[in-house]
């Protein structure tokens, strides 16, 4: 079975796409996200396989911004340094550090530290 988050700000197209992929047998909707704000928030409750992201959300760009940064923040909760993210993620330095400054932000936190307590506290890592 593959569980699939749907990302789109559109609504309607949203549940459209959700019943279609519900007729699908081995496919299970583990619901659906208006932001990539709240796209990384059932990400890290519901732990899908698949997201099915729109390119444009009115909060940031859907095709890099959330499973980017849960995996980031994940890595840094295990404490990875930023040389083996960019390792790991085989991105650029400034990636890293636009990754941690947007889950910073999106936590409420005002450091690394911080937004990796805030996520663990959460359940998001």
């Amino acid at each position: 079975m593959n569980r699939v988050l749907v990302v789109d700000d559109h609504r309607m197209f949203a549940e459209s796409l959700v019943r279609v992929l519900g007729d699908e047998p081995d496919i299970e909707v583990t619901g659906i996200a208006v932001s990539a704000a709240d796209a990384t928030a059932q990400i890290a409750e519901y732990q899908p396989d698949v997201c099915v992201l729109d390119y444009q959300l009115p909060d940031q760009d859907g095709a890099t911004a959330v499973p980017s940064q849960v995996e980031v923040l994940r890595l840094l909760a295990e404490g990875t340094s930023t040389e083996d993210v960019m390792t790991r993620r085989f991105v650029s330095r400034h990636t890293v550090r636009t990754h941690v400054h947007k889950v910073i932000g999106k936590l409420g936190a005002h450091s690394k530290l911080e937004a990796v307590a805030t996520a663990r506290r959460e359940g998001i890592v």
